[in-house]
């Protein structure tokens, strides 16, 4: 349900609207006289609109109404006066300027839209793109039904902050895990030197991470490629393409507990996992180009 709006702030703005029948943008520094208040066609779109819009909300509303059932709606909602039949040509010139508005704040994902696009795909197996899906919600799921990610707390959240130990492999998770409770706090740049955090920097590193620190990255709409392996120029070559993506969110490190001889990369809820003798740059190059920052619920990306 919408938020509703303070009564005279409301005021103000369908007040605003009727000075506002010229086109909108011929003269972003014309004056509006409104009662005691004096401001601009671009403070009116600066300051007055944006709190009107609320980070999305008026906007979802706004999207697939006519210009009269959104003023007629909205007017209604907060209860300035009875529904009309028909809505002044002010009123719809103001609502005229709201989905101009409303365009640009639609195209910028807001937090809600953001964790309900991160909830997706983890549902998604995808079976057309690179790697095995690894299905959070599945493996996280209570009597209350499958887990999804941000969860309001009325079924498990897929990616709680937890401390001590996290045994991922034993409630069905991948190994390498794609996912799940992880550490939260800040890391030191040494492995070696951490406690209990997460994320770590990005980066390459020779001493290996705790996962229960990288799922966190991965949670940042980062990517983790961990290597259990002794040939060297397989490592030589994961540090090669390590050093061309520094510009991206991306942690390689050793991993001994996975499976010897063995490479593996992931995002949330994917995992690409191959024996390091067959190990080539395209197995890597792929996963990237269909995986980097699709799953990014906190806008990192």
């Amino acid at each position: 349900m919408m938020r509703l709006l303070p009564i005279a702030a409301i005021a103000l703005l369908l007040s605003v609207a009727a000075g506002c029948s010229e086109k909108a943008g011929d003269d972003p520094e014309r004056v509006l006289q409104i009662g005691g208040i004096t401001l601009t066609e671009r403070e009116l779109r600066a300051e007055v609109l944006p709190d009107l819009t609320d980070e999305g909300i008026f906007c979802a509303a706004l999207n697939g109404l006519s210009d009269d059932q959104a003023v007629a709606a909205f007017v209604q909602q907060l209860s300035l006066r009875p529904e009309q039949e028909s809505v002044p040509a002010d009123e719809r010139r103001f609502v005229e300027i709201a989905h101009e508005e409303c365009a640009d704040i639609l195209a910028a994902p807001s937090p809600t839209s953001r964790f309900a696009a991160a909830a997706a795909i983890e549902l998604d197996p995808a079976p057309d793109l690179p790697g095995e899906y690894v299905n959070l919600p599945e493996i996280y799921q209570d009597e209350r039904g499958l887990a999804t990610y941000g969860s309001d707390g009325s079924v498990p959240n897929t990616a709680p902050h937890v401390t001590g130990d996290v045994d991922y492999a034993g409630v069905g998770n991948s190994n390498p895990p794609a996912g799940g409770p992880h550490w939260a706090g800040g890391c030191p740049r040494d492995p070696l030197e951490a406690g209990e955090c997460g994320p770590a920097a990005w980066g390459i590193y020779r001493d290996p991470w705790p996962p229960a620190t990288l799922v966190h990255n991965m949670e940042h709409g980062g990517m983790v490629v961990w290597y259990n392996t002794t040939g060297q120029a397989v490592i030589d070559d994961l540090e090669d393409f390590a050093n061309s993506n520094r510009d991206k969110f991306l942690v390689l490190t050793p991993y001994p507990e996975m499976e010897d001889e063995s490479v593996a990369i992931t995002i949330w809820s994917r995992l690409g996992l191959i024996p390091a003798s067959e190990y080539s740059r395209d197995f890597i190059d792929d996963f990237m180009d269909d995986w980097y920052c699709k799953f990014d619920p906190e806008g990192f990306c």
